[in-house]
């Protein structure tokens, strides 16, 4: 399912620790890695589209290291209300600012 650009910063959170898992299994094996990467690339997709993946926080819980398991806990909590359009800084800047540009100080008239 295709959001229509929305992100979900949890699945970010939890593709950074995929990644991180994928750099620590690399260190003891090389053989890890046929199933580390599969499931970093599928942790990548959830960040903009949206579908259960029940079985793939399940495999991150059993299957990777610490950082692959807070990566599970994420994606087994993840929800189609988390999604949200991305912000850049200054429209989050912009909402702090008052809509008076005559009154710098933000004083109401």
């Amino acid at each position: 399912m295709n959001n229509g650009g929305k992100i979900n910063s949890n699945m970010q959170v939890a593709y950074v620790f995929m990644i991180i898992s994928c750099i620590i299994g690399a260190f003891f094996l090389l053989i890890p890695l046929a199933w580390l990467i599969p499931m970093t690339l599928s942790t990548k997709k959830l960040i903009t589209d949206y579908r259960k993946a029940t079985g793939l926080g399940v495999c991150q819980l059993l299957f990777t290291s610490i950082f692959g398991i807070v990566a599970g806990i994420l994606v087994l909590t993840n929800n189609e209300k988390d999604y949200h359009a991305p912000t850049s800084p200054n429209q989050q800047n912009n909402q702090n600012t008052p809509n008076n540009q005559n009154n710098p100080q933000g004083f109401i008239d």
